[in-house]
């Protein structure tokens, strides 16, 4: 087992010599990089310093371990480098805490001196901090970086201002530590997984549950789907934070459109449906206006969901509703092959909507779309060439098939649809997993790939 060993900045070499030294230790790393320097006279010299300061990093047997520190972790042989396990001194009531908060897995380990060897003389500002990498990659996307030294690696981006300097950070796990690197900016990556908490999910999973209550009241009543999104706006008008649905029905007649939808929804819909009354009543502004521009008018659905909301029928991959003149095809797709590492999602199976009126078939781009048709030819040709230069091959190519419709909103698919239809679908994931372009993506994650 590897650990991490703090020391005494500019101490790392006495630290490691001191500590092979030790009984049970099998080696001692100390992570260096190639860098140089010019005299007066304009000679080059070359040197070697260490990548982290104050830290190395231990393999040692777990069983020997305690027998060469002190209860509070510290080195007591380290002569006077101040080597100590990292974390001790601190908080940390045991020795059994401080170790296991300092031990590295050898997976982790060896993903890391391969990092290190390839840096070579890339002198980014790295450190290794005493952070929960759990609660940052909850609170941030996770990223894969695609080039440079760092290629490979999954982490989180975090932007900083340090100093007056905008700077976004890369972090990474390390054993129960982070890896922090600054100026990743310099390097590509894209997202591979969504945050789960923070002040960014808010609103995306508001979205998310306002579309699945839409899809579970057009399936209740196919012949009135149309009303399906000002249903939902009566229903959380009416309903008061604080007062479950049950009981809200409870206190209706019987007969009565709120009721007969309670008392038809799922458990997972009735969560979904507490927690957009606890979201619009906030007090903060009127309801009216609030569910007015965070529920869509409109019944068409976007044009990747979560859940169909209308029920399969049995061994059945699609469904069929009718809207006025406008027939909706549901599809189970998996999105997997779009995207790039999907190993790092649970679960990418989703549902697309396809919308048929006469001889054309469109999907529903919603307010990205309508976006996109807003802008002045010149901003839209630089927009499209930026996509391209990001390799957003995809989108660029859907994008600029974009005719007038009756729906603005509406993007009608060319022919044959089949490769049509893939090419939406690389469009949906490439845009989501792009880091660029952030105010698109946020329209994307709203109005078309409603994402877990």
């Amino acid at each position: 087992m590897w650990y991490a060993v703090q020391t005494t900045r500019g101490k790392e070499q006495s630290a490691c010599a001191a500590l092979s030294r030790l009984e049970g230790v099998m080696e001692v790393y100390l992570p260096i990089y190639r860098h140089t320097t010019c005299d007066p006279d304009g000679g080059k010299h070359h040197h070697f310093s260490p990548s982290i300061s104050g830290v190395v990093f231990l393999c040692v047997a777990s069983s020997s371990l305690p027998r060469l520190v002190t209860p509070r972790g510290v080195f007591p042989d380290g002569g006077d480098s101040g080597a100590r396990l990292y974390g001790a001194l601190s908080s940390l009531s045991s020795l059994s805490s401080i170790i296991s908060r300092s031990s590295i897995p050898d997976g982790d380990m060896e993903r890391f001196r391969l990092l290190n060897e390839r840096r070579h003389e890339v002198m980014d500002d790295v450190r290794v901090l005493d952070d929960d990498f759990s609660r940052l990659s909850s609170c941030h996307d996770m990223v894969l970086i695609t080039d440079g030294p760092y290629e490979g690696l999954v982490g989180v981006v975090i932007r900083s201002n340090v100093d007056g300097r905008r700077d976004r950070r890369f972090h990474f796990r390390l054993g129960n530590l982070t890896v922090r690197v600054s100026n990743i900016r310099r390097y590509r990556y894209v997202v591979v997984r969504s945050a789960t908490s923070g002040r960014g999910v808010t609103n995306v999973n508001a979205w998310r549950k306002i579309d699945s209550l839409i899809g579970s009241i057009q399936g209740m009543d196919p012949d009135h789907c149309d009303d399906a999104p000002s249903t939902l706006k009566s229903l959380l008008r009416c309903m008061k934070s604080g007062i479950s649905p049950e009981r809200y029905a409870l206190s209706l007649p019987v007969g009565h459109p709120h009721r007969c939808i309670i008392v038809s929804l799922p458990p997972a819909a009735i969560a979904s449906l507490i927690s957009l009354t606890r979201y619009f009543h906030t007090g903060a502004s009127p309801i009216d206006s609030a569910l007015d521009s965070i529920i869509p008018s409109s019944p068409l659905r976007p044009f990747l969901t979560p859940t169909s909301g209308v029920p399969f029928p049995p061994g059945a991959d699609s469904v069929t509703i009718e809207h006025d003149g406008i027939k909706e095809h549901i599809f189970r797709v998996d999105m997997r092959p779009f995207f790039r590492c999907p190993e790092y999602d649970d679960d990418l199976v989703y549902y697309s909507h396809l919308y048929e009126k006469g001889e054309e078939i469109s999907i529903n781009l919603g307010g990205f779309l309508l976006n996109y048709r807003e802008m002045e030819p010149p901003a839209r040709t630089a927009f499209l060439s930026d996509l391209e230069a990001e390799g957003l091959h995809s989108t660029a190519s859907l994008l600029r098939r974009c005719v007038s419709s009756d729906n603005a909103s509406l993007l009608t698919l060319g022919s044959p649809l089949s490769c049509s239809l893939e090419e939406a679908y690389r469009f949906a994931a490439e845009m989501w997993q792009q880091t660029h372009f952030f105010p698109w993506r946020s329209l994307l994650q709203r109005y078309v790939f409603l994402h877990r």
